[in-house]
């Protein structure tokens, strides 16, 4: 098998969960909740141990703290990365950040937005210039063009030296 089957398969049975809770019930806040569990499923089956997966915040001694993250990717080597633990809500340094992951049913330039409002409340914060890694994934969209992706970055309102 190579390795473009591997994660072709990973996509089709994500895509055969996607529509489960859908068939039942159209409550955003959940179905969203289960899109983030989906992903949240997907990514630790390739974590190792060093790594756990959260949602949370970011915070620094001195009052900043950041958006909620869909899903935070903390390095549990870190020496002392929560402020806060409850199950999986968590309040972190952000130098325990190794990722954070904002999670879209269906992205659209409105969405795309308010992932980069999300992801930039945590970059701003952070102790590390490259980190942490922000992404976003999406279930559903529209047919992405350089041209569209370009326009909605230009859109987000935030300047490169702080993203």
């Amino acid at each position: 098998m190579s390795n473009a089957e591997f994660y072709d398969g990973i996509a089709r049975e994500l895509f055969g969960q996607l529509g489960r809770l859908g068939t039942f019930t159209k409550h955003a806040p959940s179905v969203g909740k289960y899109h983030e569990q989906l992903i949240k499923s997907c990514i630790a089956s390739f974590l190792s141990a060093r790594f756990s997966l959260r949602t949370g915040f970011a915070y620094l001694d001195d009052g900043k703290v950041s958006s909620q993250g869909d899903l935070l990717i903390v390095d549990e080597s870190d020496p002392s990365p929560y402020f806060f633990r409850q199950g999986d809500l968590v309040v972190v340094h952000p130098r325990a950040l190794a990722c954070v992951i904002e999670v879209k049913t269906k992205l659209n330039k409105r969405d795309f937005l308010d992932a980069m409002t999300n992801l930039h409340s945590l970059k701003r914060i952070r102790t590390d210039r490259n980190f942490p890694v922000t992404l976003v994934f999406a279930f559903e969209g529209i047919k992405m063009k350089l041209r569209t992706l370009d326009k909605w970055y230009r859109a987000v309102g935030v300047s490169d030296e702080n993203f």
